[in-house]
């Protein structure tokens, strides 16, 4: 048997600080109280960033446009394999985030990244950034 193969979108987001935006997932939902970069799934004929402006309005109430892919990720869940595609969304006001599908937000800094619980997918991209650095969003 096969296992399903699934593409997803996060989305890099900044404060002032160059630090970047952590979301938790609720009680409800699968991998509870896992940390994640805000996102979701790509859907049938939607671009990676379509899709993200899509899910970050439907999870954060943000208008935003996505720009570059700031990396790929491939992870062998036990379940399914997935494809994480991360993009630049900028720095975005903290007032401007509301929590429709989380419920808890952290803003981390390159020494605070490890101050959460990330989702499996996540990891080998946080810790690269934790020895390289963060991204700076004005690169991309």
């Amino acid at each position: 048997m096969t296992k399903p193969y699934v593409e997803v979108v996060g989305g890099l987001i900044f404060d002032g600080k160059n630090r970047i935006l952590s979301c938790r997932r609720p009680k409800e939902k699968s991998w509870a109280s896992w940390w994640e970069f805000p996102g979701g799934k790509i859907e049938f004929r939607e671009t990676p960033q379509i899709a993200l402006s899509r899910e970050l309005k439907e999870e954060l109430s943000l208008n935003v446009t996505p720009s570059k892919i700031i990396t790929e990720q491939f992870f062998n869940y036990e379940d399914k394999y997935v494809k994480l595609i991360l993009l630049n969304c900028g720095i975005i006001e903290e007032d401007r985030i509301k929590l429709l599908e989380h419920d808890e937000m952290k803003w981390l800094s390159k020494e605070e990244l490890f101050d959460v619980n990330w989702l499996p997918a996540d990891l080998p991209i946080v810790e690269k950034w934790f020895i390289e650095g963060i991204p700076n969003p004005h690169q991309y």
